[in-house]
């Protein structure tokens, strides 16, 4: 809501009944003062809260408002010392620059700076512009495409080759309704007859591919009604029964990726490590809607190109060791998570590499000087002591670290509806009536002391950039018309604060 809001009567009268006793601040009191110090603080808790955190992996997008002003948002995403996935929004500021990937680099590293996590980055998630991919680059970091916006490339792609014109025919009948009160009462009226529900028909934005599954499903839900009033209308350019025939099939064959593009979109959780395999279920169900010979041949090569787009970006996802440790990593997936065994015994002896590297460290640093005994107590536990020694010397890390993970893969597989961070672990035989939610991660990080390191890495890290489209979705909220003149450092202070309270 504006800030004049608390200068409306209607609303200073509400706050009265609730609470004869407050007093409400004036806008001005309200925008300068309450806003500005209610942001600092709540970037000071950031602050100590990354600063705590072990690793972090950020998310960068870019967005335009209907100003034609640029706005760029970072988001940082880690496990926090309870094993929780946190996220927070860092800035989301004016863009007073050319977009050049050197440019974007430099605004990136003043963010690291002002939050003194340039060491903590684990991965940065963005889309695939070029200039964007630059900067993450330029600053040494390492790049994972977004899953949502490679998905949304590969169906459009898929949708343009191949069934464009029943798209566009498919539009130009909406807005036939959607342009006159007239006409879209007559689609009512035939809805009513019909005892259809009145559903609403759907227009899609060029931008998002599953709002044109969006479209075309509603449109086929509503095919009789739509019928029946274009006739009456006299309306000529009508679909012919096998662009409704093929109509049926595209969304037959879209629905899954629909469903996927849902799903990893409003995933809260643990999500990076579930992007392989949901691209392989999409190739198997797409294969499978195939084998019916009797398909028409544009929904053959509909299907046979998001066949070929997914198989050439995210083929060769396993082949990055973030996605592959993460996957690893996961105890919903481990092994179970991989399309290839080979990638994943590459990554379990990466894995131990790493561990082996761990164990080291830990043992140089650890290792102490044997206390001094007296001479006479030193001639009779020499013998002793000698012995003790050589087993220690025996200790071998790459084997300690093989018994670490082999002991990880042999636990049970928890639920994939799961969070992979919890746990419910039933304690009936110590505690009857009890049950207690334990965090699986934290409840078996001195069992696997190593790979609890890797996993604070590596599960940190989003499929996709998502949270920065619903930071300008607020953005754009927040840029109405009864906000017009709030300035941009007015904006980005509105936002840190609703995004992270």
């Amino acid at each position: 809501h504006p800030f004049s809001m608390v200068e409306n009567e209607e609303f200073k009268k509400f706050v009265k009944l609730l609470c004869p006793n407050y007093n409400i601040p004036n806008r001005k009191t309200l925008s300068n003062s309450l806003l500005s110090a209610m942001h600092k603080e709540i970037l000071n808790k950031i602050t100590n809260q990354l600063a705590n955190s072990q690793a972090i992996c950020l998310t960068c997008d870019g967005w335009t408002n209907i100003n034609n002003t640029s706005f760029y948002a970072l988001t940082a995403h880690y496990i926090d010392s309870n094993t929780q996935l946190k996220s927070h929004l860092l800035e989301c500021s004016k863009f007073n620059y050319k977009h050049t990937g050197l440019n974007i680099s430099q605004w990136i590293d003043k963010i690291f700076k002002k939050f003194h996590i340039e060491n903590k980055i684990s991965a940065v998630v963005t889309d695939n512009a070029a200039n964007i991919k630059f900067a993450i680059n330029n600053l040494k970091l390492r790049h994972i495409s977004c899953f949502a916006h490679s998905l949304n490339l590969v169906v459009q792609n898929a949708i343009n080759k191949n069934i464009k014109d029943l798209v566009e025919k498919t539009k130009i009948v909406v807005q036939y309704f959607k342009q006159s009160s007239f006409t879209l009462t007559k689609l009512h009226e035939m809805q009513n007859n019909m005892s259809k529900e009145n559903l609403k028909l759907k227009q899609d934005v060029p931008t998002r591919w599953n709002s044109t599954f969006e479209m075309l499903h509603r449109f086929l839900i509503n095919k009789e009604p739509i019928i029946s009033a274009l006739a009456l209308l006299g309306y000529k350019n009508t679909l012919q029964p096998e662009e409704w025939d093929l109509m049926e099939h595209c969304v037959n064959l879209l629905r899954i990726f629909n469903e996927i593009t849902s799903e990893i979109s409003s995933e809260k959780n643990v999500s990076l490590s579930k992007t392989t395999i949901l691209s392989r279920i999409m190739i198997r169900k797409v294969k499978t809607y195939l084998e019916d010979k009797m398909l028409p041949v544009t929904v053959q090569n509909l299907g046979e190109g998001l066949v070929e787009g997914l198989s050439n970006r995210f083929g060769g996802r396993e082949t990055n060791d973030l996605i592959a440790q993460s996957i690893f990593l996961d105890p919903r997936f481990k092994k179970q998570g991989f399309g290839d065994e080979n990638k994943f015994h590459v990554t379990y002896q990466s894995l131990i590499a790493r561990i082996r590297t761990f164990i080291i460290q830990e043992s140089i640093s650890q290792t102490t000087q044997p206390i001094l005994a007296t001479s006479s107590t030193n001639s009779i536990w020499k013998e002793f002591d000698t012995t003790i020694s050589k087993l220690q010397g025996t200790y071998n890390p790459s084997t300690a670290a093989i018994v670490e993970i082999d002991k990880y893969l042999a636990e049970l597989h928890i639920p994939r509806t799961d969070d992979p961070l919890i746990w419910w672990e039933s304690k009936k035989f110590l505690y009857p009536n009890l049950y207690k939610i334990i965090i699986w991660w934290e409840s078996r990080k001195f069992l696997y002391p190593n790979l609890y390191k890797i996993t604070l890495k590596r599960l940190c890290i989003p499929a996709t950039s998502v949270l920065c489209e619903r930071i300008f979705s607020k953005a754009g909220q927040i840029c109405n018309e009864k906000r017009s003149r709030l300035t941009t450092k007015k904006i980005n202070q509105i936002l840190i604060v609703n995004s992270n309270i």
